[in-house]
């Protein structure tokens, strides 16, 4: 997998299987990355095909809201 930088990336794939989506949460540093931050968000959002649906709302930004305890 190559991450946004070019180099390589270790896969996320990995946090997912060994945590689950309630304890995986997307985040960037966009002040160092060399790309737009939509381009680091939709390498989560579109580009991973095992994450999808349920999965990909808790990972983008449910599950670190609920585990804060901020209400919807």
């Amino acid at each position: 997998m190559t991450g946004p930088t070019g180099g390589a990336a270790a896969p996320p794939e990995g946090g997912y299987d060994a945590f689950g989506p309630a304890r995986m949460f997307w985040d960037t540093d966009i002040t160092r990355m060399p790309c737009p931050w939509r381009q680091c968000e939709t390498l989560f959002s579109e580009e991973l095909p095992w994450l999808r649906g349920r999965d990909l709302e808790l990972v983008m930004g449910r599950a670190v809201c609920d585990w804060l305890g901020w209400k919807r």
